[in-house]
Order: structure tokens, then sequence, then C-alpha cells
């Protein structure tokens, strides 16, 4: 039962790995990357995307000569205030995750460079869609099978007889399994080889 438990939370976690894994990550400015634009230019590059939580900015330039300033509100964005900053990234290679829904305002602290245009604004909209794993094959229902068929339970003529006749079967979840005057009654786990012969062992 233990593994059976543990079995189903790996699988879990493996769906909901699947399920997160959908996430992007924008280079800003694609080849041009974070540097001085022309008035509008990075608005024109946002506009044609659409950003989920969990999505990231990748920004990348000469850390030497420029930053990544995150500020809180449209006015500090559109008046290029970098006086009171939300957070200053100036690696030359910072990836920004979005955590939240709504607006996002970025700019360099270089205010030339900034009123020129080096400034970007974008909107998340909802977090990624919960994709739901692959339906997965249903095993047949329960079957009942007579043990040894024809040749029943007794000491067989072949020590090994009782092993064959069960790798030719396939056991699932409320199979059923009967010899003359013993009936081992459905099981909430799927029956397998070896719990077969261990429950024969010590009827």
């Amino acid at each position: 039962m233990a593994t059976t438990t543990r079995m189903f939370c790996f699988v879990l976690v493996m769906d909901l790995m699947g399920c997160c894994c959908s996430a992007k990550i924008y280079k800003v400015g694609d080849s041009k990357g974070w540097t001085t634009a022309k008035h509008g230019s990075y608005y024109e590059w946002a506009k044609r995307k659409e950003f989920q939580v969990g999505d990231s900015l990748m920004f990348e330039y000469d850390g030497n000569v420029n930053d990544v300033t995150q500020v809180s509100t449209r006015l500090e964005y559109q008046f290029c205030n970098s006086l009171s900053p939300k957070a200053v990234y100036n690696t030359g290679h910072d990836l920004v995750t979005l955590t939240e829904q709504g607006y996002h305002f970025f700019i360099t602290s270089n205010r030339s460079q900034c009123v020129a245009g080096q400034k970007l604004v974008v909107f998340v909209v909802h977090d990624h869609p919960m994709i739901p794993p692959p339906p997965r094959k249903i095993l047949p229902f329960g079957k009942d099978y007579k043990v040894g068929d024809s040749n029943e339970w007794r000491v067989p003529e072949e020590s090994d007889f009782y092993s064959k006749w069960s790798e030719e079967k396939q056991f699932h979840h409320l199979s059923t399994v009967s010899s003359s005057g013993y009936t081992i009654p459905s099981h909430p786990t799927p029956i397998t080889k070896i719990s077969f012969l261990f429950l024969f062992c010590f009827v």
C-alpha cells in the first residue's frame, strides 16, 4: 500500500510539473536587447505579446552604462522618476519573473535614455491555465480466475506448475482468485503475481 501511495504521489508531482512548465521567457527588445531606443519602441514590442503570471522578462544590456529599474506607478514611468524604485537590476543579464497580475513598469535610471524611449510597461493578464494530464489507460474490470484451471489447487506434479500458471495471467483491480474451498475476495489494489503467491502460501 505504501508503494502504491508513493507511486501515486510521484505521478501527481509529475502532472503538476507538466502543468507549470508552460511559463515563457521573453527577451526584451528581441535581438536589440535593452538599450537606447526611439520613443514607443518597447511599447510596440510588448503590445504584440500576452504576458501571464509566471512568465519572465530577460533584459540584456551593457551593465557598465545601463540598468533596469522597476517602478511602482504610471507617473514614475511616464516622467522617468527612479528616485523610489521597487527594484533595481544591474548585472547586464537580468531575468525578472512576473509574479502578479496587472501593470509592471520598467525604466532605465539613465534619465536621458529613458526620456528618449528606453522604458517598458507590460500588462500581466492571468495565470497560465492548468492543462489536464492526458487520459490514462483504463485497466479491464475485475475477473475471476480458477487456480490451476482444470488441475485445481493441489500438490502439482511439476514444482513450478502454479508459477507458470500465474505468469500467463494478468491480474487487475478487483480480480478474484479461487481454489477448492477458498476464495480470495476483491482486492483494494491490483493483484500481482507476488501477492497471489504470498496469499496462497498462507491460506
